[in-house]
């Protein structure tokens, strides 16, 4: 018997996913160098920018991903000719 049976390939993770642990570093490296420099907002601003960026980001994935399922589990409907 063959092992590639059984060898399953790793999943890619969906972009919502990429997105949210991406916000999620993006938090804990805001808060380490928040401890590091206090209220320094120049240090801190890169920092603030990118939470601000991510937070976008998984907005609009949450967005696309309900887009997606809207559209798979109600499909447009058919528009119908009536004789007049």
């Amino acid at each position: 018997m063959s092992d590639e049976l059984f060898t399953i390939p790793p999943s890619q993770p969906t972009p919502l996913q990429s997105a949210r642990r991406a916000l999620a570093d993006a938090e804990r490296d805001y808060a380490a160098e928040r401890e590091r420099w206090k209220d320094n907002s120049i240090e801190l601003e890169p920092y603030r920018r990118a939470v601000n960026r991510f937070t976008e980001l998984v907005k609009y994935q949450e967005l696309q991903e309900l887009k997606n399922r809207a559209v798979h589990t109600h499909p447009p409907a058919t528009p119908t000719l009536t004789g007049g």
